[in-house]
């Protein structure tokens, strides 16, 4: 990290110390619903309501893993506070000895003190400190993670299809847009879910 980047952080904490702000993190399961649904809250209002990765159910899903892993520290979200406000918040998830920053948002409002990026700072600190080798800060060009990386190590995808008379159907569904791609899989989850119901009251 540059050091001129190193210096603009420490500005920036100090400045959030003067503004009465606080950096914590989530420790008991009661706490877990409420501070996912702050995280959640803010990356809905940061992606204008129309996240692809923060879809129908994933919040329940991280709530109910969060419950189960938060003692063991295997489940870390650090949040900065303004009173009993999450005005910014990261999520970390931990297995062995690598991390992964899964989600992070904070309130545009607060913008010049950077609590996103001081609870991605504190996650880090933290995850080192207690024995963490490797942090996979997720897919993405964010300027501000490749600061705080000191490696990239590129991930690569392999498509495999079908050889039978299906093939030609699989290709054309992988050449549609991955926006396209993801709005097919959610209309079939919704369906399989609906069919399931219409069953369960068939057999009621």
């Amino acid at each position: 990290m540059p050091r001129s980047w190193r210096t603009e952080l420490g500005r920036r904490t100090r400045r959030r110390a003067d503004a009465g702000l606080e950096v914590c993190f989530t420790d008991t399961p009661e706490a877990v619903q409420d501070d996912v649904h702050a995280l959640a809250q803010l990356h809905h209002a940061r992606w204008n309501w129309q996240s692809q990765w923060l879809t129908e159910g994933v919040e329940d899903t991280i709530v109910e893993a969060g419950q189960l892993l938060v003692r063991s520290g295997d489940f870390r979200l650090w949040k900065v506070l303004r009173g009993e406000e999450v005005i910014g918040a990261a999520l970390f998830t931990r297995a062995g000895n690598v991390s992964e920053l899964l989600l992070t948002a904070y309130d545009p409002a607060w913008s010049r003190l950077a609590p996103g990026l001081a609870a991605i700072v504190a996650g880090i600190r933290h995850e080192l400190d207690t024995g963490i080798r490797l942090i996979d800060f997720g897919y993405g060009g964010f300027k501000y993670l490749q600061r705080l990386s000191n490696t990239e190590r590129p991930v690569v995808r392999y498509e495999l299809f079908p050889t039978n008379r299906r093939m030609p159907i699989a290709r054309a569904r992988w050449l549609i847009a991955p926006q396209g791609r993801i709005n097919i899989w959610r209309g079939r989850l919704r369906l399989r879910t609906r069919l399931r119901a219409l069953r369960g009251q068939k057999q009621s």
